[in-house]
């Protein structure tokens, strides 16, 4: 987490496609959703804060309920669920719903667009269905880029890129691929509307893990000599 920004600065998720389930935003762990007066279809929007961190060191739902910015799973929502019962997969999916593990995405950018244009959820199914079609094993890495250069959005600092890395065995050999997906023109037009302006390039393209490496700060270690890309 970055305390600065009160946003993650990466995640990191274990993927087993051979032992995945496919459940809905609904199908959440019962502790928590089916109380007394809790409408279990309501459990698809509920989010809640990490309790292994303090509340003011997490992002909460002032931005996200005052604009068109979505709660952007880091670690995507399907990823964690898979396991050796019908519960474990369950607390997996609710897992996912914590503060700590999302971050401002405009709904363009988010959501799967009619026109096929690669963005962040479209993206992702790629990477999970390649785990689910073919029954790997991956490691997948996820953050925000944090760049002091973002622009602010009713107070708070939006990411304008995020990167993604799915790492496999192959053949005896770590695979590893890296992506990056700008949300560039959404926040303009946000900051259009909320503040004022900003000028920033726009790229969507799958891109070497050193350029990840170079714009998030991060060393990653094996995966620059695994990058399919290097």
């Amino acid at each position: 987490m970055s305390a600065s920004r009160s946003l993650a600065i990466l995640t990191a998720c274990n993927v087993d496609g051979s032992r995945m389930y496919k459940l809905s935003r609904k199908d959440r762990d019962p502790d928590d959703f089916l109380e007394p007066g809790v409408v279990p279809e309501a459990a698809a929007d509920v989010w809640f804060y990490d309790p292994r961190l303090a509340e003011q060191c997490q992002l909460g739902p002032e931005l996200y309920d005052t604009t068109s910015f979505d709660y952007g799973h880091l670690v995507r929502r399907l990823d964690p669920v898979w396991g050796p019962d019908d519960r474990t997969p369950r607390i997996a999916n609710d897992d996912t719903f914590c503060m700590t593990n999302c971050s401002p995405q405009e709904t363009r950018f988010h959501r799967t667009r009619r026109d096929g244009d690669g963005n962040w959820s479209a993206l992702e199914d790629v990477i999970l269905n390649e785990a689910n079609l073919k029954n790997r094993k991956f490691v997948i890495l996820t953050g925000p880029v944090l760049d002091p250069r973002d622009t602010t959005i009713l107070g708070v600092t939006i990411p304008t890129a995020f990167w993604k890395i799915a790492a496999y065995e192959e053949q005896g050999a770590l695979r590893a691929h890296g992506f990056m997906l700008w949300q560039t023109e959404e926040v303009r037009e946000l900051d259009e509307r909320f503040e004022g302006m900003i000028d920033l390039s726009d790229a969507k393209k799958p891109v070497k893990i050193r350029e990840i490496a170079r714009v998030s700060g991060l060393d990653f270690g094996p995966l620059f000599d695994a990058d399919v890309r290097r």
